[in-house]
């Protein structure tokens, strides 16, 4: 596996995440679109490419706290 796609991997991760924390959230708008994980990911993906313009850098760690 090269570097480029063990990045292009993390970002992903990264973007499940956020996209996951935005569905969950009580800031998401009620609507059957809004509603869908997939959209969250969609929007987290655009967030985590801001943040990586913005020079922003990830690093994956073990969960702080147990989580489900």
């Amino acid at each position: 596996m090269s570097i480029m796609s063990k990045q292009d991997d993390l970002d992903d991760d990264l973007a499940r995440d956020l996209g996951f924390a935005l569905w969950r959230s009580p800031l998401r708008a009620k609507g059957r679109e809004s509603q869908r994980i997939e959209t969250c990911v969609m929007i987290a993906r655009e967030v985590v490419a801001h943040l990586k313009r913005s020079l922003w850098r990830f690093e994956k760690l073990p969960p702080a706290e147990p989580h489900g």
